[in-house]
C-alpha cells in the first residue's frame, strides 16, 4: 500500500480546475490515485526520496510528490470524466443538468495540465537533487539520463516559444543523439562526473558553466542550428582546456588524446568537425 496519501485539500490544490464542492472527483479517481502514489514512490522518490518524505520536515518535497501523483492519476482520465466550464474555470461535476464544454477548450486544458504535470515533475527532481545520496539510486539514470532533462529548457536554449509537451516529446531522440555526439568528443567519465555532480546539487561555478554551455550545444541541435552547434562546441572546448584542472576526466581520457592528435587539425571545413551539417 502506498505510503504517499492524498486528500481532497491535496489534490484541488494541485490542480485547482478540478475543484467541486464534494468529493466526487476524489472518489471516482481513488483506485488510480493509489496507483500512482506507487508509482511515484518507486519510479521518482526511491527509498532514499521517501524517507526524506516521512521523515516529514520538508514540506516542498511533499506538496511536489503528492502533486505528481494527482497528475498522473488524473491526465489519462481526463477525457472520461465530465468536464464543463464553470465560474471559476473547468471542473468536473456529476449532474445531468450541466452542458460539457468544448472538445476544443478541453484539448487547451489537457495540453496545459500536461505542461504544468512535467513542470512539477522537474521540481520534483530539483528538491530530490537536494537529498543526500538519491542521486546513487538507479532511477536517476533513467530520469536524468542527459544534461538537458528540463521541460524548460527548450524556451532557454532550444528557441522553442510557449512549448507544449509534444515538443518536449519530440525533442528526446534529438536530445539523446547530440548527448552522444557530446559523448563521443569530450568522453563518457566527464558527461557522467558533470550528471552526478548536478543531480546532487553539489555543482560549482566552473562545472555549471561547462553544463549550460553543454545545455546551449543541445538546445540547438534540437532546433537544427548548425553553424551554431559548431560554435557553441568550440567555446566549451576552449572553456574545458582552459579550466582543465577542473576536468580530468577529460584530460585523462582516450577522447583528449584524440582530440590533440598532432595529425589532425580540427577546422571548419574538415570533414571530421563534431558538429557537421
Amino acid at each position: 500500500m502506498a505510503k504517499i496519501k492524498i486528500t481532497k485539500e491535496d489534490f484541488e490544490a494541485a490542480i485547482p480546475v478540478a475543484s467541486t464542492k464534494n468529493s466526487y472527483i476524489l472518489d471516482m479517481l481513488q483506485p488510480y490515485i493509489e496507483l500512482a502514489a506507487e508509482e511515484v514512490e518507486r519510479d521518482i522518490m526511491g527509498g532514499v526520496g521517501m524517507d526524506a518524505y516521512e521523515d516529514g520536515t520538508n514540506e516542498r518535497l511533499a506538496k511536489l510528490a503528492k502533486g505528481n501523483v494527482c497528475f498522473r492519476a488524473f491526465l489519462p482520465h481526463f477525457r472520461s470524466l465530465d468536464v464543463v466550464l464553470t465560474a471559476t474555470g473547468f471542473g468536473v461535476v456529476s449532474t445531468q443538468d450541466t452542458a460539457p464544454a468544448s472538445k476544443m477548450r478541453t484539448d487547451a486544458l489537457k495540453s496545459q495540465l500536461d505542461i504544468e504535470a512535467e513542470r512539477n515533475r522537474c521540481a520534483l527532481l530539483i528538491e530530490l537533487f537536494h537529498i543526500e545520496e538519491w542521486n546513487e539510486q538507479p532511477i536517476r539514470q533513467t530520469l536524468v539520463p542527459t544534461l538537458f532533462w528540463n521541460f524548460d529548457l527548450l524556451g532557454m536554449y532550444a528557441g522553442k516559444e510557449s512549448p507544449i509537451i509534444n515538443d518536449w516529446r519530440s525533442a528526446q531522440p534529438l536530445i539523446a543523439e547530440a548527448d552522444g555526439i557530446l559523448r563521443n568528443h569530450i568522453g563518457d567519465a566527464l558527461m557522467d562526473r558533470l550528471l552526478n555532480k548536478l543531480t546532487s546539487a553539489n555543482i560549482d561555478k566552473v562545472e555549471i558553466k561547462a553544463v549550460t554551455m553543454i545545455q546551449q550545444i543541445i538546445g540547438m541541435h534540437i532546433n537544427g542550428y548548425k553553424t551554431a552547434e559548431k560554435t557553441y562546441y568550440k567555446r566549451l572546448m576552449n572553456y574545458i582546456e582552459k579550466h582543465i584542472d577542473s576536468f580530468l576526466e577529460y584530460k585523462d581520457s582516450d577522447e583528449y588524446k584524440y582530440n590533440h592528435f598532432k595529425g589532425y587539425e580540427n577546422t571548419k571545413d574538415s570533414g571530421m568537425f563534431i558538429f557537421q551539417g
